[in-house]
């Protein structure tokens, strides 16, 4: 997970984008958790509301 500079948050499977990071493992149990505690939240430091996580869902698990 990455948030660059402009604020957008989206998936950065190559990890080379600048800005604050964030790692979720490749688990849907684990995004599961990560969601429903909104940890996303702390580790970028932004609001993320949960039809952005069922987005990201999509990205990462292949659901778009």
């Amino acid at each position: 997970m990455q948030k660059p500079i402009n604020g957008e948050i989206k998936v950065d499977f190559n990890q080379r984008e600048s800005g604050r990071g964030a790692y979720i493992c490749y688990n849907e149990d684990c995004f599961d958790k990560v969601s429903k505690k909104n940890k996303l939240k702390m580790a970028l430091k932004t609001n993320i509301q949960n039809d952005k996580y069922e987005e990201i869902r999509g990205v990462i698990f292949g659901r778009q």
